[in-house]
């Protein structure tokens, strides 16, 4: 039996996934196996406390690991946009530790971390995911906006600024940083 949203999944699978739960510690009863909606949330589920760290670290880089990063790192978004910021940390990290050169889940737990007023480890996460992506737009604007949030007008503020000031598309971020180096008495 396959389900719609998941075509490659079948219902043996996701009983596997169930048992391993059960036997990790988890409670196997409290997933609707019948409402094919709920498929996706047992796997995702059944992934927590499944990969240990000497497992990840066997994985990392390989195409294993990067595909088991993407879902960590996509389950770590759910968990941000539902406010379950304790569960979206330890999906984030584990997709750090399987992709380590992967800049999307550093900038995602930096995003994590703007919003629960911690903009130290922000700036440190969005850094981090700039060096592995230089030219990684959103990153740009989140430290730049994290920067300007926290009065920070050094040399790298005011270039980080420049970029997005000087971005031939335009938008709402060149305006927004235009303004920003107008502030500083940069133009």
């Amino acid at each position: 039996m396959r389900t719609s949203q998941h075509p490659g999944w079948t219902l043996a699978g996701t009983l596997g996934v169930v048992a391993a739960v059960a036997a990790a510690g988890g409670c196997a009863g409290q997933f609707n196996l019948l409402r094919k909606e709920s498929l996706p949330r047992v796997w995702e589920r059944g992934l927590i406390g499944l990969m240990r760290p000497d497992e990840t670290a066997a994985h990392a880089g390989s195409e294993r690991g990067v595909h088991t990063a993407s879902v960590h790192n996509r389950a770590g978004l759910t968990r941000l946009r539902d406010g379950h910021y304790h569960e979206a940390v330890r999906h984030f990290e584990l997709a750090i530790r399987l992709a380590p050169q992967w800049a999307e889940p550093r900038e995602n737990l930096g995003r994590l971390y703007e919003r629960i007023g911690r903009a130290d480890r922000a700036i440190v996460l969005y850094e981090s995911a700039l060096a592995r992506e230089p030219r990684r737009w959103s990153t740009i604007q989140r430290l730049a906006g994290v920067y300007v949030s926290t009065g920070r007008r050094d040399g790298i503020a005011q270039a980080l600024l420049m970029k997005l000031a000087a971005d031939p598309r335009g938008g709402r971020w060149s305006g927004w940083a235009q303004t920003q180096l107008a502030r500083m008495g940069r133009s």
